[in-house]
């Protein structure tokens, strides 16, 4: 028994001590390795950004038909989200990955396009830089979509806080064409969170590219 207990501490002993080894000889590392391994790190994320940045330039609209020809891929630049009121100017992606929520504004797969009629959902993080500042928007506020096919007008009609599991608050199919913005509430808490800040507004002007 004695024995054994002895080998434990030996074990132990030595886990310490490779473990004291490894930390030293990493924090070297980085202390003077830095200059270094910085310029490979940098160019990783520029590889990164300038593929998911790809904007798309061959989407037709028919306004007759109400309906894309054209849509745009995965992962890709489809329009602009501007909110004078509050001064943003988001790029907007097909798509809501978390890895393309790192740089604008995602719309939900699925959701409509606008000027097909139907519900359109769009969402980002609840930092200042995105949606953090949304409850600032007041009724009857403006937000523009400049997509590339024509520029969408919409009038915001409601606010309300739901939650994450509450699908029906996100409608694909509605009555009229609806956009709706959404993101996690409370505004910049770092962190999963069961409730979503969203935005309702009507369509009230389009002008479509010739």
């Amino acid at each position: 028994m004695h024995k054994a207990k002895n080998v434990l501490k030996g074990i132990a002993k030595n886990f310490a001590v490779s473990f004291f080894f490894v930390a030293f000889f990493a924090f070297l590392f980085f202390l003077f390795g830095e200059k270094q391994i910085k310029p490979y790190f940098s160019l990783a994320s520029n590889l990164s950004y300038s593929t998911i940045k790809k904007e798309n330039t061959d989407i037709s609209f028919d306004s007759v038909q109400k309906r894309l020809l054209d849509y745009p891929n995965y992962g890709t630049i489809w329009a602009t989200l501007k909110i004078p009121t509050l001064n943003l100017e988001l790029p907007v992606y097909h798509g809501d990955t978390l890895d393309l929520l790192r740089y604008g504004v995602g719309h939900l797969a699925g959701s409509y396009f606008p000027g097909e009629g139907g519900g359109i959902v769009l969402d980002a993080h609840n930092t200042d830089e995105y949606f953090g500042t949304l409850p600032n928007l007041p009724i009857g506020g403006t937000i523009i979509l400049d997509t590339i096919y024509g520029e969408f007008t919409y009038e915001v009609t409601e606010t309300k806080i739901i939650h994450q599991t509450d699908e029906a608050s996100l409608p694909v199919k509605t009555s009229e064409e609806t956009l709706m913005l959404y993101t996690c509430y409370p505004m910049h808490y770092m962190g999963l969170t069961s409730e979503r800040y969203v935005v309702y507004a009507k369509l009230i002007g389009a002008d479509y590219e010739s």
